[in-house]
């Protein structure tokens, strides 16, 4: 699905923050993989090496989280390490991406391209950003995946009605594999129905809440989200 989006050089090398158990880790290792690209696993190791590997193996591609990413900015300031300049762009997903953490990842990461997100493990990606995309906004969605805004009876919402924001997506996950086997996921064809107000016809997506209006809502995974209201148009 990617390779839609941007390119995919021949000799790609993925690198992976998190552990395989994460559903953003194992989406960029299943996508190397199937690509027929490196995939260097790096969960096992402290930040420094981390950054070591990258460096040393000329890895130009990670998928990594805001925290994953946060330890390696750290660590890079305190160790006076050089910037590498193999990476030429990073996945970011699970949690929102802040403009200070964006500023501090291309200081280590100077030539990289981020791209940043909005997803679930349910959903799989609904939306990613660019670099023309709005502070605040969880960007464009997916293609394939449509956004609508409807209030009761799934009538269009307007200015200033209480609606909900539909996820119509071919990329909805049917479940999870456990000890005990498949575990298919209860949820609908709209799987992610969120509560939330619409503001000069302008669509609302959720990402993690650095400021702004909070409140929180149950998707049908019954895990609660935090919200941050911020433009995004339909």
């Amino acid at each position: 699905m990617n390779t839609q989006l941007w390119p995919i050089a021949a000799d790609e090398k993925y690198g992976l923050l998190g552990d395989i158990t994460h559903s953003i880790t194992l989406f960029g290792a299943l996508e190397g993989i199937h690509l027929g690209k490196e995939v260097y696993l790096l969960k096992p190791y402290r930040p420094k090496t981390q950054l070591e590997i990258i460096q040393r193996a000329g890895i130009t591609l990670l998928y990594a989280t805001p925290v994953q990413l946060g330890l390696l900015t750290r660590v890079f300031d305190s160790s006076h390490l050089s910037p590498i300049t193999s990476v030429k762009r990073i996945i970011v997903g699970g949690s929102n991406l802040s403009s200070l953490m964006r500023e501090q990842l291309l200081d280590v990461f100077p030539e990289a391209l981020i791209i940043a997100f909005f997803g679930s493990t349910e959903a799989s990606f609904v939306a990613f950003t660019s670099e023309a995309t709005p502070e605040g906004s969880v960007g464009t969605a997916y293609p394939e995946v449509r956004i609508d805004c409807v209030e009761t009876n799934d009538v269009p919402a307007t200015v200033g009605k209480t609606g909900r924001i539909r996820v119509h997506s071919p990329f909805v996950g049917l479940g999870t594999v456990t000890e005990l086997g498949f575990k298919p996921f209860k949820v609908s064809a709209l799987l992610a129905r969120l509560d939330f107000l619409i503001s000069n016809l302008i669509c609302i997506l959720v990402v993690e809440v650095t400021a702004c209006l909070q409140l929180q809502m149950s998707i049908y995974s019954q895990r609660k989200l935090k919200l941050i209201f911020c433009k995004f148009p339909i």
